[in-house]
């Protein structure tokens, strides 16, 4: 009887590991699919704030260059995109 008590709560024992190491598991396939998908989003919307950024300076009048200096131009190109790539990082 005593034999049949600590094989009983063997088999309990190993199916409660099994469930523990599925769900494991599957917590972290779910962590790095919200990771992918959300450095896939913040990708996104890091190369449209670049093509908008980019056609807005494109379409600026000449007298936007003659009193904005290039290097403040390129500054708010590379901080903007700084920003957004240091943000997909901490990701």
């Amino acid at each position: 009887m005593m034999m049949m008590m600590a094989y009983i709560s063997t088999i309990w024992v190993e199916v409660y590991s099994f469930v523990m190491v599925y769900f494991a598991l599957l917590s972290l396939s779910a962590a790095l699919r919200w990771c992918a998908v959300t450095c896939q989003v913040l990708m996104r919307a890091s190369s449209r704030l670049h093509d908008w950024l980019f056609s807005t300076v494109m379409r600026a009048p000449v007298s936007f260059f003659d009193l904005t200096p290039r290097g403040r131009i390129v500054n708010r190109f590379s901080r903007d995109m700084d920003e957004s790539t240091n943000c997909t990082a901490r990701c």
